[in-house]
């Protein structure tokens, strides 16, 4: 079973900089349209491939983001490759890395904690005026999860 997921709405970025840029492309505030998209394999079920690819735009300040994972579930851990691509006005960046999913009890909720990490690549990285990623260098990160409901 997949869980597929679409969400539509407005998005207000702010960025305030301090000391002031003026020439940074990514200040001040905009609103824009934004959609967000997703679709997920079901763990637990007939196969132990596990895979999910999700992402977001907004028309504020050209903001996009998408991740792919694929993975195999050796028990209640998934581990596998991951790769993600992420932009904005000032510039677009990539990354390729591994993750690993972990599935927490709490009570009669289950929540997954994300752990992922490997390396990004950036578009510009040594503008004059900079750009939102940062340096090429490594990334981590860890995320909890929970949904609620039925």
């Amino acid at each position: 079973d997949i869980n597929y997921s679409l969400l539509v709405g407005i998005d207000y970025e702010k960025h305030d900089l301090s000391p002031d840029s003026p020439n940074f492309k990514l200040r001040g505030s905009e609103i824009g349209f934004k959609v967000a998209w997703g679709a997920e394999t079901e763990r637990y079920k007939q196969s132990p491939l596990y895979w999910a690819i999700r992402g977001d735009y907004t028309t504020a300040f050209d903001t996009y983001y998408s991740i792919f994972r694929i993975g195999y579930d050796v028990g209640r851990v998934v581990i596998g490759p991951e790769g993600w691509v992420l932009g904005d006005d000032t510039g677009d960046a990539a990354r390729i890395g591994a993750f690993a999913l972990y599935d927490i009890n709490l009570g009669n909720k289950v929540g997954t904690v994300s752990v992922s990490g490997g390396y990004q690549f950036v578009e510009n990285a040594d503008a004059i005026n900079g750009n939102n990623f940062g340096e090429e260098s490594a990334y981590g990160t860890v995320k909890f999860t929970m949904g609620f409901g039925h």
